[in-house]
């Protein structure tokens, strides 16, 4: 990274093999950064921040499968354990960060898991405020 911005601060044209090699580095990096735990945000938004300065495209499919995997990971904890809100809340995190760095996401699993959870087998939870949450970082509105 360090050369391609010195090639930048100098207004040199940047040749392509670098930006090629950039744009992988810079994936690769966000995709490791993307499957630890716990989520490091500054460091992901370091790459992301990176791989815009670089005109380098994000590798979409990758980055929204990887997301979309872990996000479906806590929304399967929750249905394994609804009375757990701590989950609910893990879940809330990543739908937040999700949505701080405008990252792709297939939420359609955990739509219909958490419409299927608040509606037909605890109807209760309708009115925990946590869960509320969820449903509106989920984009759901009740039966």
């Amino acid at each position: 990274h360090t050369l391609l911005s010195c090639l930048k601060n100098m207004s040199l044209p940047m040749p392509k093999i670098f930006l090629d090699l950039s744009e992988l580095v810079l994936n690769y990096e966000l995709r490791e950064e993307l499957v630890k735990e716990p989520l490091n945000t500054a460091r992901i938004g370091q790459l992301l921040n990176d791989l815009k300065q670089s005109s380098a495209e994000i590798d979409i499919e990758e980055i929204k499968c990887i997301i979309t995997k872990r996000l479906n990971t806590l929304i399967k904890a929750v249905l394994q354990d609804p009375q757990e809100m701590e989950n609910i809340g893990k879940v809330i995190d990543l739908l937040n960060f999700i949505e701080m760095f405008n990252l792709p996401v297939n939420l359609y699993y955990a739509q219909n898991a958490i419409y299927k959870l608040v509606c037909h087998i605890m109807p209760q939870y309708k009115s925990n405020e946590f869960v509320k949450i969820l449903l509106h970082k989920l984009n759901l509105n009740l039966c």
